[in-house]
């Protein structure tokens, strides 16, 4: 199943990995289902999802393939499906966040950025 990192643009912190949805899994599933090879589509229904699980709203949520400037209020996307850790999270409290970013960026695809809309 597709597997997608979200790292807060401001912050440069791990928010979200849809392989730690727990008890949305099955929401997720059902999103890959429907968007199928879609990258923008999923990577926005991500975001969407990750928001309204941490009671977030937004308007609008905006795929790009390029990230925005830093005060820009989104997500950077990583397509970490073909990790060789794929079945462990970096969601982890025992990760250091450093650490978190650096294997995402050295063993994940960078697939664009999504920008709330408010």
């Amino acid at each position: 199943m597709k597997r997608l990192v979200l790292v807060d643009r401001t912050s440069n912190r791990v928010c979200g990995d849809t392989s730690a949805l727990g008890p949305h899994a099955r929401n997720w599933a059902s999103i890959v289902d429907q968007f199928d090879d879609d990258t923008a589509g999923l990577a926005a229904c991500a975001a969407r999802f990750l928001d309204q699980s941490l009671g977030k709203t937004a308007r609008d949520y905006i795929f790009t393939p390029f990230a925005a400037d830093r005060d820009s209020d989104g997500y950077l996307i990583f397509d970490c499906s073909g990790c060789e850790d794929g079945s462990a999270s970096i969601m982890s409290d025992q990760v250091d966040t450093d650490e978190a970013i650096y294997a995402i960026m050295t063993s994940c695809f960078y697939v664009g950025y999504v920008r709330r809309g408010h």
